[in-house]
């Protein structure tokens, strides 16, 4: 009986020890998670390539061009004639969600030239439930004439479009 008990007590303590060990793996516990955004690519400055202004896409506009994957709930952007400086550093982007208006910030980390380019930027945010959304990107170079990138996507039912505003003061509408 001593036995039985000794062995039931070291049997406690083994299985007490074994729950209470830290487990490094990940537990996919079926929660949501946040919405992330990523800058994943960016051109070169585009202001001295002979084929960057073409009809469709002049340097007098800046376009959103979206694409929506239901599946991995990832919206992927691209911001054609982002205006930035022509020696920017690492350029990037920050996002804020408030109900559902997600604000897109561009930057630079540094201005190291006296002018100014256009670029196109590749966006992806993860996480993103298929809802109406309002898009709100703050670009540090537009003007205050100019209008504003904001517009409203509906990702239960689109998957593609875009969204174009003029532009015409420099770097735009060279």
């Amino acid at each position: 009986m001593k036995r039985l008990k000794v062995s039931v007590f070291i049997s406690l303590i083994a299985l007490v020890m074994i729950s209470c060990s830290e487990d490094s793996s990940p537990v996919d516990d079926g929660a949501s998670h946040d919405p992330e955004l990523s800058l994943t690519s960016a051109t070169e400055c585009k202001l001295f390539m002979k084929h960057a202004f073409d009809d469709r896409n002049g340097s007098s506009e800046s376009a959103m061009l979206f694409t929506y994957d239901r599946e991995t709930q990832t919206l992927s952007l691209k911001h054609e004639n982002a205006g930035f400086n022509c020696c920017p550093g690492v350029l990037g982007a920050d996002m804020r969600i408030n109900g559902d208006v997600i604000t897109i910030t561009e930057h630079e980390s540094e201005a190291a030239c006296r002018c100014n380019c256009l670029y196109d930027l590749d966006l992806k945010l993860t996480h993103l439930a298929a809802q109406v959304w309002h898009i709100v990107v703050e670009e540090p170079y537009r003007h205050v004439t100019d209008t504003p990138m904001e517009f409203e996507i509906d990702l239960a039912s689109e998957s593609e479009g875009e969204h174009r505003v003029p532009r015409h003061i420099y770097p735009w509408g060279m």
